[in-house]
């Protein structure tokens, strides 16, 4: 990556920057320090110098820029790069989270008391697995809601607040009315 200083004010014909390090380049059209573009390590050095308080520059305004070919294509890279880890991140944070609640969930249901039920009242756990004919690819397995083998939503807290995995969430209607259509126990 290279990078350049120059003087942003208009310098009219005739009237040039007299500052030390200062030329004309016509290939950047502009008063460049060194005339020429920089390495970073060039950069940083005329950096120290021209952006002190102590460097006259008689009014002129200096700018740095990057510059050349190769900087277009490493920004398009580092966005690209970036917005893979951003995503990567979300779903980390989402997976953790997931966790969480299902661990909270697992001690609550642990430190709730046991009520034994009459043989009239027992659940069937299979009817509990078993789907509305509408959505039969949904089931539960506890408080947690699969599609397949795959966890895509859970009842959470006592209200049951369905929360839904982000990757999932066009299901949430179709995820409503299948718990809706379940006995209540």
């Amino acid at each position: 990556m290279k990078f350049i200083i120059f003087i942003s004010d208009t310098i009219r014909q005739g009237n040039f920057p007299r500052l030390d390090g200062f030329t004309y380049s016509s290939e950047h059209d502009k008063y460049l320090y060194s005339g020429r573009e920089l390495t970073v390590g060039e950069f940083n050095e005329a950096a120290k110098v021209v952006y002190n308080p102590a460097f006259r520059t008689q009014g002129f305004t200096l700018l740095p820029q990057a510059v050349g070919p190769e900087i277009d294509a490493q920004i398009a890279k580092d966005e690209a790069e970036a917005a893979e880890a951003l995503a990567a991140a979300n779903k980390a944070a989402e997976e953790a989270q997931f966790a969480i609640w299902a661990e909270n969930e697992r001690l609550a249901a642990e430190s709730a008391p046991v009520v034994e039920a009459s043989a009239e009242e027992a659940v069937d756990p299979v009817a509990e697995t078993e789907t509305a004919e509408d959505s039969p690819q949904f089931r539960f397995d506890g408080r947690q809601i699969y599609l397949g083998d795959e966890r895509i939503a859970g009842l959470f807290g006592d209200e049951d607040q369905l929360r839904v995995r982000a990757e999932h969430s066009e299901l949430r209607p179709a995820i409503e009315a299948w718990i809706q259509s379940q006995p209540t126990q």
